[in-house]
This record gives structure tokens, sequence and C-alpha cells, in this order.
């Protein structure tokens, strides 16, 4: 059963480190089986008072994959650059 991870990035606040975590993090994803469908600032507000700056959509072949990747310390040490760069949420969905 394939499962979703979806991440709302509420506020940028360091562009240039994003990208550089962006890029690190792909290739761990990656590595794990994961695939970007979509990865969006062209967001619509439908309903509600707010939204995300961006919205990411990966795709892995069932939970705990998901859970390996982002358990791995090779994840974890990226944490730290995220959390410095950037306001956000992730969920993980089963489909």
């Amino acid at each position: 059963m394939a499962t979703y991870l979806i991440i709302e990035v509420t506020r940028v606040k360091d562009e240039a480190q994003y990208q550089r975590y962006v890029q690190a993090a792909r290739a761990i994803v990656k590595k794990h089986h994961g695939e970007y469908l979509i990865r969006s600032r062209d967001i619509q507000l439908v309903t509600g008072t707010t939204k995300p700056e961006r919205l990411i959509l990966v795709k892995f072949p069932d939970a705990q994959t998901a859970k390996t990747c982002f358990d791995a310390a090779e994840y974890r040490t990226l944490t730290p650059m995220r959390e410095r760069a950037v306001e956000s949420g992730a969920f993980l969905v089963n489909q």
C-alpha cells in the first residue's frame, strides 16, 4: 500500500540554505525509493484563511519505507539545516 508524504512549507527563512537542504534530501529520498510527485509554489487557496508557501508530495512504496527514510542517520543530519531554513510540517498518509 503506497504511503504519501505531504510537506507544507509555511515560511522560508533562508532560501539559499533551503535549496542546499532540498538537494541533499532529494538524494536520500530517492535512495529510499521515494518519488517526488509535486513540488510547487503555485498554490491557490480554496477554503480557509491560510495557505503554505510551498507544497511537496512524495510517494513511497509503504509506510515503513517512508519512516526508514526519515529515521536514517543521513537524513537526521539534515534536520537542523531544514529547521534553520524553513518553518514546515509533514504528514504521512496511507493510501
